[in-house]
């Protein structure tokens, strides 16, 4: 029998990036679900080096399961910009780089965990 407790470890959190001078800009990350995992890593393999490389469809597809919300971004009136995934087209690659990292990080913990 398996048991499927729908609250498990589904709870968005926030994670605060590095790469923002300011500090201002989060990102409200869901853990992703077996089905997500799976489609991610079908985009992933392995270098030389033994470390893995993903394409970018599986990136983006990660950023898009992952993301709910972010603070931080503003338009050139100050105003926050609200999330979309539209806009989140317009994001710089060294903060979508550090996100979907933490994306992965986050999702490998969570295999271990339940594991172990």
């Amino acid at each position: 029998m398996v048991t499927i407790n729908s609250e498990s470890k589904i709870a968005p959190t926030w994670f605060k990036s590095d790469r923002d001078e300011s500090g201002d800009v989060e990102w409200l990350l869901k853990p992703l679900s077996g089905l997500e995992f799976m489609q991610v890593q079908s985009g992933a393999s392995i270098n030389s080096e033994g470390h893995f490389t993903y394409s970018g469809q599986a990136m983006r597809d990660a950023l898009r399961f992952a993301i709910q919300n972010w603070k931080g971004f503003f338009d050139a009136e100050g105003k926050p910009i609200e999330y979309s995934q539209h806009m989140l087209n317009l994001v710089k690659q060294k903060y979508l780089v550090e996100v979907f990292n933490e994306i992965i990080n986050r999702a490998f913990i969570r295999e271990y965990e339940e594991k172990n």
